[in-house]
């Protein structure tokens, strides 16, 4: 099956030089290698609500010369995730863990973002202010979230 995660703003989401924010999925709670995605800002700005700003299956270093302009001072374009190959089945606990220095607080994290989870030709938009999504907090500016019931739900498709 064809996995990708993309993370979205929910609302508007300023960096700095320093920031960074780092996604890859887990499979029983065992890193996948294929799905390390990373993030680094090199400059100040913001990314607006709705636009991407992390995904998995690729590393990005974003430069003020990344930036189209016309707009102020321009927006930033981040690129979608790559999608990897994954052997799931309905039993696999897939989780979602971010490491970020935006926000250090679960709940600003939750207020934040979504999560944008594609398995083969099935999409699942996923706001995380959600109460039926399982978010657990590994520290600060780390955060767990469970696919599980989304993954269920896609395989079930399939069988149907």
């Amino acid at each position: 099956m064809l996995c990708m995660v993309e993370i979205f703003c929910e609302g508007a989401v300023f960096y700095d030089d320093t920031s960074y924010i780092e996604v890859i999925l887990e499979r029983n709670g065992i890193p996948l290698e294929d799905t390390v995605g990373y993030d680094r800002f090199l400059f100040n700005g913001a990314v607006l609500p709705g636009k991407r700003i992390s995904a998995t299956g690729r590393a990005c270093r974003h430069n003020v010369s990344d930036c189209s302009a016309g707009m102020g001072l321009g927006i930033l374009d981040i690129p979608g995730g790559r999608p990897a190959f994954l052997s799931l089945d309905s039993g696999d606990d897939l989780r979602l863990r971010v490491k970020t220095n935006l926000t250090l607080d679960v709940g600003v994290f939750t207020k934040l973002f979504s999560v944008r989870l594609q398995l083969d030709n099935t999409v699942f938009d996923i706001p995380l202010n959600q109460p039926n999504v399982e978010i657990e907090w590994a520290g600060r500016g780390e955060y767990v979230v469970s696919l599980e019931p989304f993954v269920v739900q896609a395989l079930t498709r399939v069988l149907v």
